[in-house]
């Protein structure tokens, strides 16, 4: 198939002064220039007397005439000069002759014409599409109208400009539902079933604001008749209008993207009434683009954008007016407080929380996260971290603090974490509208202080090293966590046996235990280990036992001369681990790689016969996880969270904690039978499938926990 060098496009509503002129120029015209090598478009030709289209007729036209023939004049003179592919237009039938597409057919070039309204207006543009060499359009309801004709035909969604789509991420949701176009009976009384439902609409568009304007077109007896409808709806559409306009107002190019940005979700309502008056849902220009745009957009359910989009991830769809306000209501604002979160300007942090934040903006969630930066932090402030960074529609910002001597300990550290969460507190409370869940990554965070931003709900994560590490090393800082546990509206803690340290430090307290997220950034290795690689993947602190894996890896490499230790991470322990390689005499053996994001750790990791790590006060241990999502056999402390996933043996391995003995025999032992070693790996993989461990399960569970608080339902209790 040959590809097209050189078209003439054909918009008639790109050359009239209507509303549609701007969208289509800048994905009609623009989309084709930016695709195309040679694009030519019409000069000198207006189509003011074809608009409105309803008001067209096929029967004789002065104006199509003389447009018509200047037209082909353009067509053929283009074609003689230097060829024409096709000629790609977007009319109506009464836009020009049938005789300009047969001419320009029995020229030898083929005429496609696209039409997007053939659901309901499909008389409108029949007779020209009974001569066109192809017919696109994106509605699946109209294949059989087509298919009826004979002529080919292209059913596809629309082609928009991808330059044309301006980031319109929710930012500040000043509007919890928006809704942009322009007003007729249908839509005014849907947007009125919707107020009756507690869900006010903010409208913007052409005709929401009465007029006496005498240049706007006026409607015809034709178009009446299609587009109004029964006496009654009528009516009852004249009663509420006056309520939903209320408000409304025009809305310009350049107000777009600050006005979707400012709406928790867009609204779509894309139906027209037949000729019969029977009123059909089909695919509108405004289903492609504003989802382009990143909003979080609702629009009515139908097969054209059920299978252009992945329902519930890409859009979300309703059938009927409360399917639309349960759908509104359940967006909520979420603030994300964090001292670990990754983000493009701080790739190297802790645990990793960035896609669980994209998945709440996916599912139509505002999302703001605060990460309290101190002043003038060694690095950081050579980095020129911004006040406010945006990772894939989530907006990061990072008010600063006053830095805390850490010589003062635990009550250094306690007021670090005060100043922390005044930070973030006095930046969410300087925004317009608050947020309706406030979720920490913390607990040593003052819940005092992050519970009390407006009404929100305060949930609060829990990991291993505030109550392993933190707790026990200072009464202050405990105090400081249990007080958050107990005034939170629910505890999350991410397996089984943390949860249970955590109520023997607190007591009975709202939580909830919902497995963390694991990011599968690479695949499992389709080469066999070259030699016996042991990969170990944590930070540097002295309760991973990384020290114990060393030693028991010197022994091993006594024995084996293929054996290879890779350490990736960083922390305070690095140093005295490095003098530990070397006065082990086995500094080539090992490889210290530093900090890795999470794609260069999985990867090195892929590529290891076993992961181990001998940590204590493990509450779950993702890198365990990840090592089974790559088939790599995971090797653990047994009695640790991680337990709950290994079966000794089976999927993984598991030895006592501080048994180097036990260390060693593990290790040797799977060195001794790559075969087993494999069948492990491959069991690990398979438990991890098979279990909840991703960022979208992760997501839905902590979603339902935020609908359970809005609704006022308590979580498990004790």
């Amino acid at each position: 198939m040959k590809a097209f060098v050189r078209v003439f496009a054909l918009a008639p509503d790109c050359h009239t002064a209507g509303r549609y002129m701007r969208v289509w120029r800048r994905h009609f015209y623009d989309g084709l220039q930016a695709a195309l090598p040679s694009v030519m478009l019409p000069v000198a030709v207006n189509f003011a007397w074809a608009r409105p289209a309803w008001a067209g007729t096929v029967g004789p036209s002065r104006d199509r005439d003389a447009t018509s023939e200047r037209l082909w004049d353009q067509i053929r003179r283009a074609h003689a000069e230097r060829g024409l592919d096709a000629v790609i237009s977007y009319c109506f039938s009464s836009d020009v002759d049938r005789a300009l597409i047969e001419r320009t057919v029995d020229l030898g070039i083929p005429w496609i014409n696209f039409f997007c309204d053939s659901t309901y207006a499909f008389d409108l543009v029949e007779a020209l599409a009974r001569v066109a060499s192809l017919n696109w359009f994106p509605e699946r309801a109209a294949l059989a109208s087509y298919r009826a004709l004979g002529r080919p035909v292209l059913c596809r969604p629309y082609a928009v400009h991808a330059d044309a789509l301006p980031d319109a991420t929710c930012e500040t949701a000043e509007h919890r539902l928006g809704f942009v176009g322009a007003p007729n009976g249908n839509r005014i009384l849907r947007l009125a079933g919707l107020l009756l439902l507690g869900c006010p609409t903010a409208v913007r568009g052409v005709g929401w604001q009465r007029t006496t304007d005498s240049r706007l077109p006026r409607k015809t007896s034709h178009a009446d008749r299609r587009m109004r409808g029964s006496l009654g709806e009528r009516l009852l559409a004249r009663a509420v209008a006056p309520v939903i306009r209320r408000g409304g107002r025009p809305l310009d190019d350049h107000e777009m993207v600050a006005f979707l940005s400012g709406c928790r979700v867009v609204l779509g309502l894309n139906e027209g009434r037949d000729i019969h008056g029977n009123y059909q849902s089909y695919m509108k220009l405004r289903d492609v683009e504003f989802p382009g745009y990143g909003c979080c957009y609702l629009t009515q359910h139908n097969e054209d954008v059920e299978h252009a989009f992945e329902i519930g991830r890409e859009v979300l769809t309703f059938r009927n007016a409360a399917e639309a306000a349960s759908l509104v209501r359940r967006s909520v604002r979420i603030a994300v407080v964090s001292p670990h979160l990754a983000t493009p300007c701080l790739p190297f942090r802790g645990a990793s929380h960035d896609e669980q934040l994209w998945l709440f903006a996916e599912a139509g969630h505002e999302v703001r996260a605060v990460v309290p930066l101190p002043w003038g932090r060694r690095g950081l402030a050579e980095a020129h971290i911004p006040e406010e960074e945006r990772d894939q529609g989530v907006v990061v910002a990072h008010p600063r603090y006053p830095p805390v001597p850490r010589s003062l300990r635990g009550a250094g550290f306690a007021l670090e974490r005060w100043l922390f969460a005044r930070a973030a507190v006095t930046a969410l409370a300087a925004r317009v509208a608050t947020p309706d869940v406030v979720l920490a990554h913390s607990a040593s965070l003052p819940g005092g202080l992050l519970g009390r931003i407006g009404r929100a709900a305060f949930v609060v994560s829990l990991y291993d090293h505030e109550v392993y590490h933190l707790a026990p090393a200072s009464a202050i800082v405990r105090a400081r966590i249990v007080r958050t546990l107990q005034r939170a509206d629910c505890a999350v803690y991410l397996s089984e046996a943390l949860r249970r340290h955590a109520i023997q430090l607190a007591g009975p307290h709202r939580n909830l235990v919902i497995p963390l997220g694991i990011a599968t950034h690479a695949l499992p290795s389709a080469l066999p280990p070259q030699g016996f690689t042991v990969c170990t993947v944590t930070s540097l602190i002295p309760r991973k036992r990384v020290d114990h894996l060393i030693r028991a890896f010197a022994r091993l490499a006594a024995e084996r001369h293929d054996a290879r230790l890779v350490i990736v991470g960083d922390g305070p322990e690095r140093h005295a681990l490095e003098q530990l390689v070397c006065g082990l005499g086995i500094q080539v053996l090992v490889e210290f790689t530093g900090p890795l994001d999470a794609r260069g750790a999985q990867e090195r990791m892929s590529r290891a016969s076993v992961m181990a790590l001998p940590s204590v006060r493990e509450s779950l241990g993702a890198v365990y996880l990840e090592a089974m999502s790559l088939g790599v056999p995971a090797l653990g402390t047994s009695g640790e969270g991680i337990e709950e996933h290994i079966h000794h043996g089976v999927n993984g391995i598991l030895v006592p904690p501080g048994d180097d003995d036990a260390l060693l025999a593990e290790l040797r032992a799977l060195a001794a039978d790559p075969d087993r070693a494999r069948r492990i790996g491959e069991a690990g993989r398979s438990r991890f499938l098979a279990g909840r461990f991703s960022w979208r399960a992760n997501a839905q569970a902590y979603l339902a926990l935020f609908e359970e608080l809005s609704r006022g339902r308590a979580t498990h209790t004790t």
